[in-house]
């Protein structure tokens, strides 16, 4: 059995896998899919972890963002939703 230590509970919490999100100077950014385009979210982090941030601003709840962005991220390219 794993067991593991509850850092951080909300019930109002939006939560990204941390892969999603990337650092560009000091601001804290992710991609959301928009009709078929990745646009570039600046977002505000909470609580992180090495799977999951927490998102307080930037990106409502029900969007898609990307993972693994390329390490020199632009707005706009077109993208493929995978469900």
């Amino acid at each position: 059995m794993e067991v593991r230590v509850i850092t951080w509970q909300d019930r109002n919490v939006l939560k990204v896998p941390s892969g999603a999100v990337f650092i560009s100077g000091e601001d804290c950014s992710l991609f959301e899919a928009s009709s078929g385009v990745a646009r570039r979210r600046t977002v505000k982090l909470g609580h992180q972890s090495d799977r999951e941030m927490d998102i307080l601003e930037g990106v409502e709840k029900g969007g898609r963002v990307g993972l693994h962005p390329s390490p020199e991220p632009k707005d706009g390219p077109r993208i493929t939703v995978r469900e």
